[in-house]
């Protein structure tokens, strides 16, 4: 479009009239301009990257002033007209508001369209996760006695980052409970349908179980990976069957002599637009790091959090 910013749009004017058709979005909606301008720039991930970064306002929601303020070429205009409303109408986008005139409120693309993009009939508009620079085989950590094997896909290697990279910024001592990072990983501990872990001199059997998990043993806190390049992040569901183990071993009264454990779950993705994909799907409390903005570690939903042994994770790991 003339005199739009210099966004390097997801997706082109011409395949966003297309899903906005199957949409059902009609004939004269989808040949405004300022639609067509909004719609492209809220599915685009550099909007996400460079948005201002408000507390308490998620890093998938926006605000009409974010919006505004991108589209400056027209900013007055879209102040007046920022096209939020008509989407809206159309269940392209929905609007959180926790309370009116909350200074919290936000917009945020609707699932449903997220998936309507997912399935077009395109195939070069939006960006594919970035491939690892570098393929990693074996690493040797600082915490770990042995070389720890690293498959080649790109679900081995984003968790190698986060051994060799996250880890040791997080935990004061760290031990490696559990890695499924190579071919075959720990299939000998599968008994009974059952992964068998022995944490804290207590044995654990887990059905579902994370590709990582750390024992900081310094203070007693388990940390939970799971690394998503396309599937399966920490959601609600997933994180109580992760901790089912220890409801049933406290049941069982076998973990008596045994510590409490403070329990942090982190999903790795490995670019914005594999977050954004599941962003709706994480579990409250939880959360997460993306390795192409690997300076922190962000909390879904954080302000809930009341735990401080949790709130050491919120960290910014640029050091």
């Amino acid at each position: 479009m003339a005199g739009d910013p210099d966004f390097e749009y997801d997706v082109s004017e011409d395949d966003i009239k297309q899903v906005l058709s199957k949409f059902g979005v009609p004939k004269r909606d989808r040949e405004k301009t300022m639609l067509l301008r909004v719609i492209r720039l809220i599915t685009t991930d550099k909007f996400y990257e460079v948005k201002e970064d408000i507390s308490g306002i998620p890093d998938y929601g926006f605000r009409n002033h974010d919006v505004a303020t991108a589209l400056e070429a027209q900013r007055e205009q879209t102040r007046r007209q920022s096209g939020l409303k008509k989407l809206e109408q159309h269940g392209l986008v929905k609007r959180h508001e926790p309370k009116p005139q909350s200074s919290k409120s936000h917009w945020y693309v609707a699932r449903e369209f997220r998936t309507a993009l997912e399935e077009a009939p395109f195939d070069d508009s939006l960006p594919e996760p970035n491939p690892p620079e570098k393929t990693v085989t074996k690493l040797d950590l600082p915490y770990h006695d042995k070389k720890v094997k690293i498959g080649p896909g790109n679900h081995e290697q984003l968790a190698a980052e986060c051994l060799e990279n996250v880890v040791p910024q997080i935990t004061e001592d760290p031990a490696i409970i559990h890695s499924d990072t190579g071919p075959g990983a720990e299939r000998d501990k599968v008994k009974d349908g059952h992964q068998h872990l022995e944490i804290a001199d207590s044995e654990y059997r887990f059905r579902a179980y994370p590709d990582i998990l750390i024992l900081d043993e310094y203070d007693h806190t388990l940390y939970f990976f799971e690394s998503v390049i396309s599937t399966n992040p920490f959601h609600e569901t997933r994180v109580k069957e992760m901790l089912e183990p220890f409801r049933q071993a406290r049941l069982n009264n076998i973990t008596r002599s045994s510590p409490e454990f403070d329990f942090v779950f982190i999903t790795l993705f490995p670019d914005v637009k594999t977050y954004r994909d599941h962003m709706l799907d994480l579990a409250n409390n939880t959360y997460f790091w993306i390795s192409n903005h690997p300076e922190k570690i962000r909390g879904h939903k954080k302000q809930e959090l009341t735990d401080d042994v949790n709130s050491k994770v919120d960290l910014d790991l640029s050091r």
